[in-house]
């Protein structure tokens, strides 16, 4: 099914939604669902995800339609916001990667919060040892690839005092920790 992305109706509903009609996107709704779940599942490996996402979407969406200038933008509009939902769910999902046992910080999720895992002596042993391989993978990098890991990851320097160390510029600087980051995911995928 091919939905023309300007059609007259969603235009209609947007523009009723500008105008305080909040009965409006009841109707606006079953038009844009198929193109963000499009959207999300071309971008997802999970299908929970891109529906969990397309849902944050709409709540979006639906919170800040008022900002929207004209109907005639709405596309546009709601991709950016459904890009940078996108964006978001991937930041907080990198944060629970295995790279951010570089900071030498445990990682406490809830559950073994709540189920007093963390005190238990295997839960800081497979700690231990995870933070070895981490620090032993570090050491297998390049010069420069270690030395943007350890102070952007580590000391968690902005990207200036990075490229400072690096002897290059900033933008020179988040260019070489991408690449410090996926050559230890590399590395650490190996152990």
């Amino acid at each position: 099914m091919v939905i023309c992305l300007y059609a007259d109706n969603v235009r209609q509903y947007v523009f009723a939604l500008l105008q305080g009609e909040s009965e409006a996107f009841d109707k606006l709704y079953p038009h844009i669902q198929p193109e963000l779940s499009r959207f999300f599942n071309h971008r997802c490996r999970s299908v929970m995800v891109a529906e969990d996402l397309e849902q944050e979407t709409m709540v979006k969406i639906y919170n800040n339609i008022t900002t929207l200038k004209s109907a005639d933008r709405f596309w546009p509009w709601a991709y950016r916001i459904a890009h940078n939902c996108l964006i978001d769910y991937h930041r907080k999902s990198a944060k629970h990667r295995d790279i951010a046992d570089i900071n030498n910080v445990e990682i406490y999720n809830a559950s073994a919060i709540a189920s007093g895992v963390q005190e238990q002596p295997l839960y800081q042993l497979d700690q231990a040892e995870r933070i070895d391989k981490i620090h032993d993978s570090v050491s297998q990098l390049s010069e420069t690839h270690r030395i943007a890991i350890e102070h952007r990851c580590i000391l968690k320097q902005a990207y200036g005092k990075v490229a400072t160390e690096l002897g290059c510029s900033r933008h020179g600087a988040r260019l070489i920790v991408h690449r410090a980051r996926v050559s230890l995911k590399d590395v650490l995928a190996k152990i």
